[in-house]
């Protein structure tokens, strides 16, 4: 066996989520989610969907929705928030940082050990843990055995995550 992968949890990236909502509402937008939000759910036909006429009511409308969990069950928001979610979380897991290492604990570990960053899945998980955990998202963590040596000295010497073309195209 020359490569191997790993699908992994996202933990903490829900609460990471919501903190930034919260953000958006005392209008600190900082990372830009308000646009991604904007920009990839359709927001026009899901306040429409979510019976909110002002963005206000939409941001707690949608911190309730991610708290419960409940927009699981419904097939429109599934779709309206597939897109913003996978960049957000693609955002958290690649450019959050702490100490210059990736602040989710699972992803520091994989890097650590050599890992390429590889791939986000949408709804890989969707028990009542992974709702809440990661709104379902799951990340696969690839290992090449004739490069993990080198992608660990990367990480460690440089603090850079090496990813693979299906986790970049959801950077924002």
């Amino acid at each position: 066996m020359t490569r191997f992968s790993s699908l992994s949890p996202i933990p903490n990236f829900t609460e990471y989520l919501l903190t930034t909502i919260q953000a958006i509402q005392r209008q600190d937008d900082s990372k830009g989610f308000r646009k991604i939000w904007m920009r990839y759910s359709n927001y026009e036909r899901l306040c429409g969907i979510l019976a909110v006429k002002d963005e206000q009511t939409f941001w707690n409308r949608l911190i309730q929705l991610l708290r419960s969990g409940n927009w699981i069950t419904d097939q429109t928001l599934v779709e309206s928030f597939r897109e913003p979610l996978m960049r957000i979380c693609a955002h958290y897991l690649y450019n959050e940082k702490r100490r210059g290492y990736a602040l989710n604990p699972v992803a520091n570990f994989h890097m650590k050990n050599g890992a390429v960053m590889w791939r986000l899945n949408w709804l890989a998980d969707i028990s009542t843990r992974g709702l809440s955990n990661s709104c379902g998202m799951m990340v696969n963590y690839r290992y090449f055995l004739e490069r993990h040596q080198e992608n660990s000295q990367i990480y460690m010497n440089e603090k850079r995550i090496i990813t693979g073309d299906q986790f970049e195209k959801w950077l924002p």
